[in-house]
């Protein structure tokens, strides 16, 4: 029954005390194996079972609000991937020669890969594994992704480049 609560619950926390006449250590052991959150053997305290069930209720008031944070965080996450994906243009990583693959937007780095034909036909290409992790680190990438694109446009050689990416 409880590995079918569990189930139904999906995200949510349904938290479930056996309250059992079992009292050796597998039997106890088993009870939370099964997706038990606590046990109270019998004869069993009125006063701690209702102190118990107070935890779990704090518990699962936690657990909702670690939920709306998450849900949330996601919703920005989305909305951040939009406006950074309408920020950055992609280039030229469309080419045969070039063969790559995008993790999600939804997990932000500020890893890039970039691709530019430059005015004489010949392409750039730019492999760059940030510094940090997430949104910042994704934020902090656009500097260098938007200059890369420019110096690319112009002509700039690679090695004038890298110097005018590394001081910004």
């Amino acid at each position: 029954a409880v590995r079918q609560i569990k189930k139904l619950a999906a995200d949510r926390f349904v938290p479930v005390i056996f309250l059992t006449a079992i009292s050796d250590e597998e039997g106890l052991a088993k009870c939370v194996d099964v997706g038990g959150d606590d046990f109270l053997t019998k004869p069993y305290n009125h006063v701690i079972l209702m102190s118990k069930i107070r935890v779990m209720m704090r518990m699962v008031a936690q657990y909702r609000t670690i939920q709306s944070h998450r849900h949330e965080a996601e919703k920005e996450q989305l909305a951040a991937a939009r406006v950074f994906g309408k920020m950055i243009d992609l280039g030229s990583l469309d080419v045969p020669f070039l063969k790559h693959i995008n993790s999600s937007l939804s997990l932000f780095n500020g890893d890039v890969l970039l691709a530019s034909e430059l005015p004489d036909g010949s392409m750039n290409i730019l492999l760059g594994d940030g510094t940090g992790h997430g949104l910042p680190a994704a934020l902090g990438a656009y500097p260098v992704i938007d200059l890369f694109y420019q110096m690319s446009a112009k002509g700039v050689s690679p090695e004038e480049m890298m110097v005018a990416i590394n001081d910004k």
